[in-house]
């Protein structure tokens, strides 16, 4: 960490986070997988600048990325500090190649080839019709509407699961909450964590309470009605809004 301070080329809030990193990490540089949300509670910063400044360090050359998340919950991605700038030297410079970040190699002289120039051949004569190449833009495949919603949700709630909490029935709980534009903030993130674990501790399972909420268009979570059936009012569209009246009738309408 005393290389952070002495060394790290930037300051402000990305040097903080910098430190957070080489604080998790092993001496050599390597094993670095800390949460998103790990590093924001202790730089005191939000889950998105934490992904935009781990983006940026990537950029850099600092950090490199030695394992994607496999996407499982609890799962992260792994890291390791670059293993020349720890031996005290120069961070190499990073010349962007697609989508990839590459290191240019020492004593490599030539100029690197810009990222996406192309040169079309061009004919000679009578041959050269036209002097602009022509580009044919094929259509792909657009994603379902049940894609876009959890994707639309994943974009909005960036947030790593804790163990305990199922992935699917939390992200159908929040692709019903993204079409109704109630995207968690950093705050409602961690009160409905803590809502999930009450309500499991009083035994209510956390992927009920969550496909309760999800089949009644509810943003909040509540305890499993005894009426709910998984079985019996899973698919059954009479079933649910029978469901969903004997709830109001013996509790009120609950607001979603």
């Amino acid at each position: 960490m005393s290389a952070v301070w002495e060394r790290f080329p930037q300051g402000g809030s990305l040097l903080l986070t910098a430190l957070a990193i080489a604080d998790h990490a092993s001496d050599d540089g390597t094993r670095v997988y800390p949460a998103v949300d790990a590093l924001a509670i202790k730089t005191r910063q939000s889950g998105r600048t934490i992904q935009r400044q781990l983006r940026e360090l990537e950029a850099m050359g600092w950090l490199l990325l030695v394992r994607e998340s496999s996407g499982k919950p609890g799962d992260t991605r792994d890291y390791r500090i670059c293993p020349q700038w720890i031996r005290g030297e120069t961070l190499p410079t990073v010349v962007a190649t697609g989508d990839n970040l590459s290191p240019l190699q020492t004593g490599d002289k030539s100029e690197p080839e810009q990222a996406g120039r192309v040169t079309p051949e061009v004919g000679t004569g009578d041959t050269a019709m036209s002097p602009k190449p022509s580009i044919t833009i094929k259509s792909e495949e657009q994603p379902s509407k049940a894609a876009r919603g959890r994707a639309k949700a994943r974009a909005h709630h960036p947030h790593t699961l804790p163990p305990g909490i199922p992935a699917e029935p939390w992200e159908r709980w929040l692709e019903m909450r993204a079409e109704k534009k109630a995207w968690l903030t950093e705050g409602a993130f961690d009160l409905a964590i803590s809502t999930l674990a009450r309500l499991k501790g009083e035994g209510h399972s956390p992927a009920d309470v969550l496909n309760q909420s999800t089949l009644c268009n509810w943003t909040g979570l509540f305890h499993v009605k005894p009426s709910f059936n998984r079985g019996t009012v899973g698919g059954n569209a009479a079933a649910v809004a029978e469901f969903v009246a004997q709830i109001e009738r013996e509790h009120g309408e609950v607001e979603a």
